[in-house]
């Protein structure tokens, strides 16, 4: 079949660039066409040369390009590769000096909290679960490697959480939005689960939720760094537990003030650009989700917007759940909340993020 597509496609490609010839006679010589020129890149460099003139009929063929550059696995712009998986966004070679001195950094947090217990998850990103889709093996490199070494390194303070092994498990299934970096509420669950068993609280079975889909018109971050033509949308779903986790609030601080709200997530974002935002929102580095389990323990949640969409799955064990952003925290993590009051905390850190500057300093200064 994608033997078929492709013969499909450069047939098309070439009846459109021999249709259009006539009007670029004054513009420019029209590269001699072959599927093996195409194949190289060499064709698509002068072609694109060509056309920077506009001509009519332009947007059309650009998307026959585009469609027969995906199909050959050579599409890519500033770093984001179109695969069958949708955009990946491949990363640069990890800053071993901040690796290490992030896991020092976390290292040092951990001893500060003795009361509490401390937990790393470092979740690898698309480009690593679909590290075969990507042509140019150049561009990537293992993941799971850098995972398992910074786990073997922590002290007996802090306990690694493999995500890794249960998201390969499950990559068939839709793990990662297909236009952005972060994962779907599914990806999220079966973190979840590992998680779970990592702090001792009930795992949830699938059976246990419902899913709203509240849009299919999602476009993501990488969309918008690369506007490829040619990409499905995504979909998002919620999923909600399906009986009563006598949830109670969220609470969002802004400096000084708090913002309370009943509703659990933030339907009003669906309007916006940024519909991740259902997610609790852009707009506060710290919030609190608040349960009516005045008795169960309280956990901390520092981490980016991954952390955002599994927070949720955590309302059923604890009384109080606080994530903090540490992009957007202006201040000291103990300046925005009291450590003293929590009995867990779970660092939660994209490799991406992790391999370059996370701003784990935060934790300390």
């Amino acid at each position: 079949m994608r033997q078929k597509n492709l013969a499909v496609l450069a047939a098309l490609l070439m009846l459109c660039v021999g249709g259009f010839s006539f009007v670029m006679a004054d513009k420019g010589a029209m590269p001699e066409f072959s599927v093996k020129a195409f194949a190289s890149g060499e064709w698509m460099y002068r072609f694109d040369r060509m056309f920077l003139r506009s001509f009519p009929g332009r947007e059309g063929l650009l998307d026959a390009k585009e469609e027969l550059s995906a199909l050959l696995g050579q599409t890519q712009r500033g770093g984001i590769v179109s695969t069958a998986r949708g955009l990946i966004q491949t990363l640069p070679q990890p800053e071993e000096e901040v690796v290490a001195q992030n896991i020092e950094y976390i290292r040092t947090f951990a001893r500060s909290l003795p009361a509490a217990e401390t937990y790393l998850m470092l979740v690898p990103g698309k480009e690593e679960l679909y590290r075969d889709l990507i042509h140019d093996q150049n561009l990537v490199w293992e993941e799971r490697e850098l995972i398992d070494r910074v786990n073997g390194e922590l002290t007996a303070e802090v306990y690694g959480v493999d995500v890794a092994t249960a998201l390969s498990l499950h990559q068939e299934e839709y793990l990662f939005y297909r236009t952005d970096t972060r994962w779907t509420m599914t990806g999220a669950y079966y973190a979840f689960r590992e998680l779970a068993a990592r702090l001792r609280i009930t795992e949830r079975e699938l059976d246990s939720f419902d899913i709203e889909y509240v849009t299919d018109q999602f476009y993501g971050n990488l969309y918008s760094g690369a506007k490829y033509r040619n990409v499905q949308p995504d979909s998002i779903g919620l999923y909600h537990y399906n009986y009563d986790v006598r949830f109670s609030k969220v609470v969002y601080h802004s400096g000084k003030r708090k913002v309370e709200d009943a509703a659990f997530f933030r339907y009003d974002y669906l309007d916006s650009d940024n519909q991740y935002g259902v997610f609790f929102g852009d707009e506060y580095a710290v919030f609190d989700i608040l349960t009516r389990r005045q008795s169960a323990k309280n956990i901390l949640f520092i981490g980016d917007d991954l952390a955002n969409s599994l927070a949720p799955f955590l309302v059923p064990s604890y009384a109080k759940i606080t994530c903090v952003n540490l992009q957007k925290l202006s201040e000291p993590l103990s300046a925005a909340v009291d450590l003293e009051s929590y009995d867990q905390v779970v660092v939660l850190e994209s490799v991406a993020r992790f391999c370059q500057d996370s701003g784990l300093e935060k934790l300390l200064t």
